[in-house]
């Protein structure tokens, strides 16, 4: 029974991860970053943003469940909050890109600032 609810729900994660990958590469495809507005520009980090969460916890839940016996709800729980601070850092540093703030320091203080973060919630 648990087994069909943890594969039904990686399954409907991954059809979430796929659907915003297509919207993803429809905004990049379809749109010119001189032309249009902060709306686009918007859409794209929140999909890029949510592709990046479905993404990372779709593979934290699957490698958990194969490599560990631990409890479903609690790899559930950590692999979110662990794809969440990815998929900022991830969408963070494109943000900073496309701004031409990005620095190595910069990433550097983000890297740690997640490390930090993970620490203090594995207390």
């Amino acid at each position: 029974m648990m087994l069909e609810k943890s594969r039904s729900h990686v399954a409907i994660l991954s059809i979430g991860t796929i659907l915003c990958a297509f919207s993803l590469a429809s905004i990049i495809k379809f749109t010119d970053p001189y032309k249009v507005g902060a709306g686009a520009h918007a859409l794209l980090y929140i999909t890029l943003f949510l592709f990046g969460l479905g993404l990372f916890t779709t593979l934290g839940i699957v490698i958990r469940q194969r490599f560990s016996a631990g409890i479903y709800i609690v790899n559930v729980k950590v692999s979110t909050r662990q794809a969440f601070l990815l998929s900022a850092l991830l969408t963070g540093s494109i943000l900073l890109q496309g701004k031409n703030l990005l620095f190595w320091w910069v990433e550097l203080l983000l890297i740690l600032f997640i490390i930090v973060l993970e620490i203090f919630f594995n207390l």
